[in-house]
């Protein structure tokens, strides 16, 4: 589903709604019931091919630092700022993860929800290039459990299913 506005920082009786799929920022005042635009130096006009890996919106507030201060996550471009809830400057924060930390909570190939039973995610941290030469972050493909996970959900996954369909209609076609 998609949403216009997703999260906010509050500042006294003003209220700042991040855009998700909006294209803007918007400043609520609680006392008067004022809405108008909250004018920032980001870009916001989120595309879906905007950006390498998939991203889910343009992203949203994720801290409230202080009493004029939050910090808003741009997804499509990975990057980290400091909002200021007064007069809308921003200024990036840096984001820095180590590796190995990284790494370590990269699923790699594993089921990657009920309707995807079993695959590896193209992402930063594992690019195509990775995945196709089985070197990405989180588990290496494993031909085993790719059958065993599309098995749970196709019938005869051994290769046996012509037989079958040849063997039901034979039994159809000679009653």
């Amino acid at each position: 589903m998609e949403h216009a506005f997703g999260s906010m920082a509050r500042r006294e009786n003003q209220v700042v709604l991040a855009p998700v799929w909006g294209n803007q920022f918007v400043f609520i005042n609680t006392e008067t019931g004022e809405v108008k635009p909250f004018h920032t130096e980001l870009d916001l006009t989120f595309r879906e091919d905007q950006s390498y890996c998939m991203s889910g919106g343009n992203g949203g507030f994720v801290r409230r630092l202080d009493e004029a201060h939050a910090l808003f996550y741009h997804e499509p471009m990975r990057k980290l700022y400091r909002v200021n809830l007064l007069d809308g400057s921003v200024e990036e924060e840096a984001i820095a993860y180590e590796q190995s930390d990284v790494w370590l909570h990269a699923p790699g190939y594993a089921k990657l929800s009920k309707w995807v039973r079993y695959g590896c995610e193209e992402r930063a941290i594992c690019s195509l290039p990775h995945m196709l030469e089985n070197q990405g972050a989180g588990d290496s493909f494993d031909r085993q459990a790719c059958l065993e996970a599309y098995g749970e959900i196709a019938m005869y996954a051994d290769g046996r299913s012509g037989q079958k369909i040849h063997a039901f209609m034979m039994d159809e076609l000679c009653e």
